[in-house]
């Protein structure tokens, strides 16, 4: 089958998990140039909305630095559950979720899981704080790596002829 690329999706951010949200944002912004563009207090979230779904609870709380001019990094920091410490080598698998900003979220919601995309739920929206209005949904690319579609609705978004 051909596959045809979506002229709707470009990569938007990178998530890492961290022990300390506080120590993090300030390294990123002090060392990187980061600029921090939101923050979200402590939050409980959906674990099957997460690819967490063996855990009863989870808590997390947030930011979203800006690397460039169309690229963040998310950083979060659980309460619960917490991770696991391990040192991880450059070949080992993994590095949290990559994340990409669609103005059409439903509609490539639909057509990456015609493509194999296995989605933990749908395209949710964010009714509070300091992400409210947000859209976002994780799922599992064919290759096992866990990415999300995120629509952020802010005044200077670039729509779909910009992408």
């Amino acid at each position: 089958m051909a596959v045809v690329a979506s002229p709707r999706l470009r990569l938007d951010h990178v998530g890492f998990v961290v022990r300390d949200l506080g120590a993090a944002v300030a390294w990123y912004t002090n060392a990187l140039g980061c600029t921090v563009q939101w923050t979200e207090a402590w939050t409980d979230v959906n674990p099957v909305k997460m690819a967490l779904q063996c855990e009863e609870r989870v808590r997390l709380r947030g930011a979203i630095l800006r690397v460039g001019e169309h690229v963040f990094l998310e950083l979060h920091e659980f309460a619960d559950p917490t991770g696991d410490d391990r040192k991880r080598r450059t070949c080992d698998l993994g590095i949290g979720h990559v994340s990409f900003y669609t103005p059409a979220i439903h509609e490539e919601y639909e057509r990456l899981g015609k493509l194999g995309v296995h989605w933990y739920g749908e395209p949710t929206q964010i009714k509070e704080g300091g992400l409210k209005e947000h859209w976002w949904c994780y799922g599992r690319d064919p290759f096992d790596f866990l990415i999300q579609l995120n629509w952020w609705p802010e005044s200077n978004s670039d729509d779909l002829a910009a992408i």
